[in-house]
C-alpha cells in the first residue's frame, strides 16, 4: 500500500512549486483548467511541465554545485596520489 507524506516546504521541489504559482503562467493554466471542458488537459500538462523543468534545472544546478566540491584528500588518497 503506498505511502503519501507531505514534501517539506524547504525541499527543492515545492521551492520550485511556490515559484511556479507566482507566475502569469501558472495562474492562466489553473484558471483554464478550474473550467473544465477541452482545455483542461492541456493546463494541467502545462503546469506539470514547468514543475518537471523546474525539478530538472534545480538537479542539474545541484549536480554542478556538488561536482565542483574540492576532493576529499586524506591519508589513502594522498598515497595513491603521490602525496
Amino acid at each position: 500500500m503506498p505511502i503519501e507524506t507531505a514534501v517539506p516546504t524547504d525541499h527543492p521541489l515545492m521551492q520550485a512549486w511556490a515559484a511556479y504559482t507566482g507566475t502569469d503562467e501558472a495562474h492562466n493554466s489553473m484558471s483554464w483548467a478550474a473550467k473544465g471542458g477541452p482545455h483542461s488537459t492541456g493546463s494541467m500538462w502545462a503546469a506539470f511541465e514547468a514543475g518537471w523543468r523546474a525539478a530538472a534545472n534545480k538537479c542539474a544546478e545541484l549536480a554542478t554545485i556538488e561536482s565542483n566540491k574540492p576532493y576529499p584528500l586524506n591519508e589513502s588518497t594522498a598515497k595513491t596520489e603521490g602525496g
